[in-house]
């Protein structure tokens, strides 16, 4: 009779084990630690708008001109929006009125918070997906293309590996422009 209770017993918890290991294979990421990031500026949310929505987002720019981007791709007519906010100011790059790159500088530097190294893209709003990959790694700076379905790359600029530190950001939706 023991030995019958105990395999019930047994079974049942080799059941709830695998119950248990069956949900966290399904949604990984719910049985994550969580850090709270705090988002610098949400760069996914303009991937590829146009510019009368960027007005509506961000309102007038600052600064508008006209930059004739050469590449051995062509040479493209593209204008440059910069829009001043608290601790930085941005870039954004358009060619035939639609957001193609946003570079952001900060006037001192951006702190990645937390433990996990892939904060640094939560603190923009970006979310990189399964294929995105580390192109470039010279220990100052950094680049990840492709990185999600948003952002094609995404540069990271004098980064201080022992502060955590960094002070420039290049978020690319369309790579058809640039070399």
């Amino acid at each position: 009779m023991k030995k019958k209770v105990g395999l019930i017993i047994g079974v049942i918890l080799i059941g709830a084990l695998g119950f248990g290991i069956y949900r966290i294979i399904q949604n990984p990421e719910q049985y994550q630690k969580q850090e709270n990031i705090s988002v610098v500026f949400d760069c996914s949310k303009l991937s590829r708008i146009s510019t009368d929505e960027l007005k509506n987002e961000l309102g007038e720019p600052t600064n508008i001109e006209n930059w004739n981007n050469q590449t051995s791709k062509g040479e493209f007519q593209m204008q440059i929006y910069t829009y001043n906010f608290e601790g930085f100011y941005g870039e954004f790059i358009l060619y035939e009125d639609t957001v193609i790159k946003l570079r952001l500088f900060s006037n001192t530097h951006w702190k990645v918070e937390g433990s996990n190294s892939d904060n640094i893209f939560a603190m923009f709003g970006i979310v990189p997906g399964e294929n995105a990959k580390k192109t470039v790694d010279t220990g100052t700076t950094y680049k990840f293309s492709p990185v999600s379905d948003n952002v094609a790359e995404v540069e990271f600029y004098n980064y201080d590996k022992e502060n955590k530190t960094f002070n420039t950001i290049y978020v690319t939706y369309n790579l058809n422009y640039f070399d």
